[in-house]
């Protein structure tokens, strides 16, 4: 079902828990003695003080282009009817999904997702013997909601799990009351395999039903200065994105070489610029205060290098506070302290250095715009185990994602007399001894043989029930011998077995109590 004015709304809606409204920073609002000490303040920093240029921190870089990721996973609901069925909100299809819920019922147990699944071979099948989840870190959500306004909602919650039985709540959204497919921006959490949208307000009565045409998931994150994420431990955000057209603006500055008792052997720490800035003129330019993270550029501190090419004075802000010497009788503060040191070229400084800064040979380090500096979240560690566990769950050498040879290079071959296959040179995952047949081929798995057995058919023969679990053996049926014969069995199960032990020992240690024991 598609409704007559059906359109995309291009306009995002901003990331939930950004604050909307509020007024900036007015000193002179009810004080005329402080609207003079105000402008006397400022008046004299812009005839008396150094000019500087500030590079707005924005926020951190766009992770990924807007693509849907949906595809090769399925669709989750809390129930559906025959003919709205969850898989019309993700294909081509002019029918939608509606909720087997109705009224009051639908805010109590009503949901849609996407489960994204295991991890696949290319052919379809699955790529490990164990469980193995394919992560996404969604951060933007398409929904497209039925026709009518009471088969809407217009509030709702999103969700993400692991499993598909525990679930963490991500962002609390608004939705507008239209048949018009909108992308919701949401903060940023953790890689998940499951996300459904959980109602929390229903426009409809008592025999109404939710309805929803599409549903889209991206890891697309709309830069923000809301949305600076830390890496913990190191505390950086190393995926900043900056404005390179600086603000022009005027400050008193001081800087302070600081000494220490390593200065002896040659080690000596940065100096430590302090800048003063009136507030509200800072505020009016910037649209916001220096944060941490801002780059100032101070054009009084240029140098030149032995060809008297300028090089320019960068400094990022390390701190920031109110002047002790800025307060107004009434104690008011005007002047702002903003701390600085020395700028380091470097990841999260990529779009100064990158811009400002052209390179002069094709090593140069501001060149290396490589997959290091544009990745997504790389120094997350949630994101970071979620990587790992997606392209290789068990430890080990894995060859499963190798190259093969196409088939039309092995028909190629034939013609020149090569038969590559006979060679046996196009193979996959041959030596992994993971008890899975190679080159992803089909394969039967249980506890029993199957009855009716055809010529090279492959059966993983499992055993269940065991304290002490036996991995599980894969067998090929000959033919021509008339019965099953042993190829491998999954040698990592034994080193999975483990894996519970040795993980509660380097999380929680050894209780000495228990020795002996």
């Amino acid at each position: 079902m598609t409704c007559s004015t059906d359109t995309i709304n291009t306009n995002r809606t901003p990331l939930a828990g950004a604050g909307m409204g509020g007024s900036l920073f007015d000193l002179s609002a009810d004080n005329l003695a402080n609207q003079y000490i105000e402008g006397i303040v400022n008046e004299s920093i812009d005839i008396a003080s150094a000019p500087v240029n500030i590079y707005k921190l924005l926020g951190i870089h766009e992770q990924e282009r807007l693509l849907d990721l949906t595809g090769k996973g399925t669709t989750i609901s809390s129930g559906q009817y025959p003919e709205f069925v969850a898989e019309n909100v993700i294909i081509d299809n002019p029918a939608e999904w509606r909720s087997i819920q109705r009224g009051s019922l639908i805010l109590s147990g009503s949901y849609i997702g996407y489960d994204f699944g295991p991890i696949l071979l290319d052919n379809g099948r699955e790529r490990y013997g164990i469980d193995t989840e394919v992560k996404y870190h969604i951060t933007s959500i398409m929904l497209q909601q039925g026709c009518e306004s009471k088969n809407r909602i217009s509030k709702a919650r999103i969700e993400r799990s692991d499993d598909g039985d525990k679930w963490y709540g991500v962002a609390l959204i608004d939705l507008l009351d239209d048949s018009d497919s909108h992308w919701i921006d949401i903060k940023q959490s953790a890689p998940s395999r499951y996300w459904r949208i959980r109602p929390l307000a229903f426009n409809g009565g008592v025999d109404d039903f939710w309805s929803v045409q599409r549903l889209s998931l991206s890891e697309y994150t709309k830069t923000d200065i809301s949305n600076v994420q830390y890496a913990t431990g190191f505390l950086e955000n190393r995926d900043r994105n900056y404005s390179t057209d600086p603000i022009a603006t005027k400050g008193y500055y001081d800087f302070v070489e600081v000494q220490t008792e390593l200065a002896r052997f040659g080690i000596e720490l940065n100096t430590q610029f302090v800048f003063k800035f009136g507030f509200s003129s800072i505020v009016n330019k910037l649209g916001r205060p220096i944060v941490i993270g801002d780059i100032l550029e101070v054009p009084s501190e240029i140098q030149y290098d032995v060809h008297l090419n300028p090089i320019k004075k960068y400094l990022e802000v390390t701190d920031v506070s109110w002047a002790t010497t800025g307060y107004t009788p009434g104690w008011m503060p005007t002047l702002y302290n903003v701390m600085a040191q020395p700028m380091i070229a470097s990841q999260e400084t990529l779009d100064i250095t990158g811009d400002l800064n052209l390179p002069t040979t094709d090593n140069d380090f501001f060149n290396l715009k490589s997959s290091l500096f544009n990745s997504g979240n790389l120094y997350d560690d949630q994101q970071i185990r979620a990587e790992a566990n997606t392209e290789l769950p068990e430890v080990g050498t894995d060859t499963a994602n190798d190259a093969i040879i196409p088939e039309s290079i092995v028909r190629y071959g034939l013609v020149a007399g090569v038969n590559l296959n006979k060679l046996n040179t196009n193979q996959q995952a041959v030596y992994i001894e993971d008890g899975l047949p190679p080159n992803g081929a089909a394969y039967t798995e249980g506890p029993v043989y199957p009855l009716d057995p055809k010529d090279n058919d492959y059966h993983r023969l499992t055993y269940i029930g065991l304290k002490d679990p036996i991995p599980p053996r894969l067998y090929k049926y000959s033919l021509a011998k008339m019965r099953w014969l042993f190829m491998e069995e999954d040698k990592r199960l034994r080193a999975n077995s483990r894996k519970p032990q040795l993980t509660e020992y380097l999380t929680n240690g050894i209780d000495v109590n228990s020795i002996g024991k």
